[in-house]
């Protein structure tokens, strides 16, 4: 996926940083490099993270990459807990991300699992489907108070991204959902009916309607 979906201000990234060197696991480099690993294996991409000699520049370096990836800091959170379980810093840190992090709408796996039907479809949208329909279809589930779309719209991973983050629209649908839904429309073949599966098992997980926007 690409690194679109937001940031957050100095100040409140400074308090995940401050939360997370609390943790000996994080402040240790070969422990934390164990935890980049899993999270790299957990999100099924690597990272582009900017690594630092000095270990507090590095574990800055790891928020700001996590940050625009969605699930990306939650799935971080994770692995670290599994060394600090039941911990008083621990617990602070996941207050933390439950006050300024959305929990994100997909699983790991099912990101995974989008990500792969996305590469049937070829890097560049533009072998699917041509960019101008995909900037109608985002504005689409998007509404018009969704988000700008700065990204190039034949680049499928940073739109997807974006839609992440938006909430269920009024319909009861997740705008994620409903833009898959029309891109298997838009695809063909295999692709499409992998798409329209993927679909169905998040739909059903969450119990959403199922539609695009009228």
């Amino acid at each position: 996926m690409s690194d679109v979906a937001w940031s957050l201000p100095f100040e409140d990234q400074s308090r995940l940083v401050r939360a997370l060197w609390e943790l000996e696991t994080v402040r240790k480099r070969t422990s934390r490099d164990l935890c980049v690993s899993l999270l790299e294996r957990r999100l099924g991409h690597p990272l582009p993270i900017s690594r630092d000699d000095k270990d507090i520049t590095d574990v800055w370096h790891l928020v700001d990459a996590c940050l625009p990836y969605p699930g990306a800091f939650h799935a971080l959170v994770e692995i670290v807990e599994e060394f600090h379980r039941g911990s008083t810093p621990m617990g602070e840190l996941r207050d933390l991300v439950e006050e300024l992090l959305p929990e994100p709408l997909l699983s790991p796996k099912e990101r995974r699992e989008l990500d792969g039907l996305l590469r049937s479809l070829g890097d560049r949208v533009s072998e699917a489907v041509e960019p101008a329909a995909i900037r109608a279809l985002y504005w689409k589930v998007a509404g018009p108070s969704g988000p700008a779309l700065a990204a190039d719209p034949g680049d499928l991973w940073s739109v997807l991204g974006r839609l992440e983050d938006l909430t269920f629209s009024a319909e009861g649908v997740p705008p994620l959902l409903a833009f898959v839904e029309g891109l298997a429309a838009h695809a063909a073949g295999p692709a499409a009916a992998g798409l329209r599966a993927w679909a169905d098992r998040l739909a059903h997980r969450l119990g959403a309607a199922r539609g695009l926007p009228p």
